[in-house]
């Protein structure tokens, strides 16, 4: 049975990019464009991971974490975001380390052989 991951991005062109890289290595895709589409979407979809933009417009990282919360959702999740923001996570939020959801962490741009990797990797996969 193939492995569905979420991906969850303000950006179109981040969701659509992400999307083409895991189709190719035969994963199923569900796109969300913020944390609102997120959290609704994951009422009826079931991913076995989550590829989550750390700022999106709305909610606040810290409000879906909150709400994933409330949700009882286990959902293995990645964070990822512009490299640019990457000094402001280590510092800002170094609870999402510890959070038991939070599977690593990846910044953008990256390579295509390293996203699949990290992705194979959270799910536990070769």
């Amino acid at each position: 049975m193939k492995k569905k991951i979420m991906v969850v991005d303000d950006n179109e062109d981040v969701r659509n990019t992400v999307e083409t890289i895991l189709k190719l290595e035969k994963f199923d895709v569900i796109k969300a464009e913020d944390g609102a589409d997120f959290l609704g979407k994951l009422k009826t979809a079931k991913p076995d991971l989550v590829l989550l933009d750390i700022k999106m417009p709305g909610m606040t990282i810290e409000e879906i974490f909150d709400e994933l919360g409330n949700m009882h959702i286990v959902t293995p999740i990645i964070l990822f975001s512009a490299s640019r923001e990457a000094d402001a996570i280590e510092r800002l939020f170094p609870e999402f380390k510890e959070h038991k959801n939070v599977r690593d962490y990846i910044e953008k741009p990256f390579s295509n052989e390293d996203f699949v990797r990290r992705v194979k990797k959270a799910l536990k996969m070769k």
